[in-house]
């Protein structure tokens, strides 16, 4: 299974009510998050059935006696918008047992499939996409997105993040920037328009997130997001965050 990639780092506990995430945190054993797949977690009716579900399937893959599943509970944004959090709780689990089950990181069963995440998620790899580029070349996409990961602008922003870190953090924050830079990479997503016509998407990612908090992150990506990607000859690019929500494991890299 690839990896899924969320819109932002804490979009597991979207809608999800504070004091059942620090109930969650408070919890005995090791734990870890549970994102069904599907649209069914999108109605609380079924929150019951769909905690009996990962019940079973994390017993029987984990061999626990002593695991535990908490369903969500919203918040009150999430009853005033008619929106549902749909992250479940394992809790009560060995070191053994939650290593088994977040390495492999989706699990799937005859009757739920979802994927593990850790109670403090890690910042996305997948950043934004591009569009309205006539072509399928990768590497030509890159040569054109790479010239702004290095101008004076990205210099000056750099700077600005750095002004405003301790003094006693700068240099661990100069590598963790200068790596993250460093490591945006290009995927082309081959969808098309109507008309079986060809429009891909180009997706930016970043691998190397060592040492980033939420707000760093979630600023680099929109200062990058917002830039402009041109070139004569592949014309002007669109950007755009989180273009998709997959109906299936509600990644937002693909559709």
């Amino acid at each position: 299974m690839p990896q899924i990639h969320d819109a932002h780092p804490t979009s597991a506990f979207d809608y999800l009510d504070l004091n059942t995430i620090d109930s969650w945190e408070s919890s005995v054993g090791h734990k870890l998050l549970a994102c069904p797949f599907g649209g069914k977690a999108f109605n609380p009716e079924l929150h019951n059935s769909i905690r009996n579900k990962i019940f079973a399937a994390a017993t029987k893959i984990s061999h626990s006696t002593e695991l535990g599943i908490l369903a969500p509970q919203p918040s009150e944004e999430a009853l005033r918008t008619n929106r549902t959090p749909t992250t479940f709780l394992i809790y009560n689990l060995t070191e053994h047992q939650y290593q088994l089950l977040l390495q492999r990181g989706t699990w799937s069963s005859l009757t739920i499939s979802f994927c593990v995440t850790p109670l403090l998620p890690t910042c996305p790899q997948y950043l934004f996409s591009i569009r309205n580029l006539t072509m399928l070349n990768t590497t030509e996409v890159y040569n054109t997105i790479r010239p702004v990961w290095q101008d004076e602008t990205l210099v000056e922003f750099l700077s600005s993040i750095l002004q405003n870190t301790p003094e006693s953090a700068r240099d661990r924050t100069t590598e963790a920037l200068q790596a993250f830079v460093a490591s945006m990479n290009v995927e082309i997503l081959p969808t098309k328009d109507s008309g079986d016509t060809p429009f891909p998407h180009f997706n930016i990612y970043t691998t190397h997130l060592i040492n980033l908090d939420d707000d760093t992150w979630s600023g680099l990506r929109l200062f990058f997001a917002n830039r402009t990607y041109a070139s004569q000859k592949l014309g002007v690019a669109s950007n755009k965050i989180a273009p998709f929500h997959c109906g299936i494991c509600h990644g937002v890299d693909h559709p």
